[in-house]
């Protein structure tokens, strides 16, 4: 008898499913980021729907019909409509999911409202929730019951997955409590230290081109990302006209985009700020947006409540050496102690007092910021997230 042997080839390629730059949304700059060491692990196929994206891709629709070749497909999930064609695939091509938001719910009612279509949540919500989530749906539409945004609506896509990976214990543990028996692991979510760092004169021009009148005793705030109200931007300005009664040279710096229905114009007029704040909308490139967050002494990122998220904005700011002020709770609790200021939720008479004491303590601020600067080179860079996903990935498949 003959003994057969099958030949030796190279693993077979990961089919990976993510938004691509330049689509506006920080996963689509996660993939561009991570592929490149991922690749030093499998060999990767793009499906992507991103339009004029500037990495090699197909579209999402080629998959079904080539799947064969492939290890097994990897999905991308957020909570925008970049990720609509994605979760459809998920669904029907079981794969490993990474559930960059634990909570989908603002997900499932973008998609429904896309399609026109409010079988969609009806449906997901009753999954969720059986003949009470039913319920609840039907009287939405007629103002007898609210959206219960807490329900995380990711039940059917999780139970549909050979697999996930999220970016903190936190998520983590809410997937373990619902789904046992799903395999999962956490990646550390991924940033990138700059190899430079602006110096005072950059600082200057850059607040110049503000017009923050050059003063030594000027101290700048930054926020970064999607203006939303759960950003607590409402709190913030609050705070901010507050502190300018004993510290008049504060300001405030907003890098993204207000939300639909947000007046910021209309808040901060109220407060009497309009010579305070200082909006930037979406900044497209990479450099320029790390610049402009190293023009700043403190970055703010005070989620509430969490989504089960990981904050790209605030490992940004930790990644050009800004200490960072966040809410201790879900992954932001995770954050190391000396890298970082961790506020109880929603306490603005402690955000008052850790403003007044940073504004005064430059000196604290460099400490902090050197320490944030350092975690994330330490743990954080692309080649820590691949070895990551590589490791679950070969359990999987």
């Amino acid at each position: 008898m003959t003994d057969y042997q099958l030949p030796i080839t190279d693993p077979p390629p990961l089919a990976y499913f993510s938004p691509l730059p330049p689509a506006r949304t920080g996963i689509a700059d996660y993939t561009a980021k991570l592929l490149p060491a991922l690749a030093e692990y499998t060999a990767v196929t793009l499906f992507s729907d991103t339009a004029g994206a500037a990495l090699p891709h197909q579209p999402t629709a080629a998959y079904a019909a080539q799947r064969w070749p492939y290890a097994g497909p990897l999905y991308h999930m957020g909570n925008s409509l970049h990720h609509a064609t994605i979760y459809e695939h998920a669904l029907r091509y079981p794969g490993v999911v990474v559930l960059h938001d634990h909570n989908l719910h603002h997900f499932q009612l973008a998609h429904a409202a896309e399609q026109g279509h409010y079988g969609h949540y009806v449906r997901e919500l009753s999954y969720a929730q059986g003949w009470a989530g039913a319920q609840t749906a039907a009287r939405i539409p007629v103002g007898l019951a609210a959206h219960p945004t807490e329900e995380p609506l990711n039940q059917r896509l999780l139970d549909s997955s050979l697999g996930v990976l999220v970016h903190s214990h936190y998520a983590q543990q809410l997937i373990a409590a619902a789904h046992p028996n799903l395999p999962t692991a956490v990646a550390p979510a991924l940033a990138q230290a700059l190899d430079h760092r602006l110096t005072a004169d950059q600082r200057a021009i850059l607040r110049r081109q503000l017009q923050i009148p050059p003063d030594e005793d000027t101290f700048l705030l930054a926020c970064a990302g999607q203006i939303t109200p759960h950003k607590q931007i409402a709190l913030i300005l609050q705070v901010l006209a507050e502190l300018r009664g004993t510290h008049p040279h504060t300001h405030l710096l907003l890098l993204g985009e207000p939300v639909a229905g947000l007046d910021l114009t209309a808040a901060i007029n109220g407060l009497g700020l309009a010579a305070a704040v200082h909006t930037l909308g979406y900044v497209a490139d990479e450099l320029a947006f790390a610049n402009w967050l190293g023009a700043a002494d403190v970055l703010l990122n005070l989620r509430y409540p969490t989504l089960g998220e990981t904050s790209a904005a605030a490992l940004q700011g930790m990644a050009v050496g800004l200490p960072v002020v966040v809410f201790d709770h879900g992954w932001y609790a995770e954050l190391p102690d000396d890298a970082c200021l961790k506020l109880p939720p929603l306490d603005g008479t402690a955000l008052l007092a850790t403003l007044r004491h940073l504004a005064e303590q430059p000196a604290l601020r460099h400490r902090l910021g050197t320490a944030a600067r350092t975690h994330i080179t330490a743990h954080h860079q692309p080649h820590h997230t691949a070895e990551a996903y590589a490791k679950f990935l070969q359990t999987i498949y």
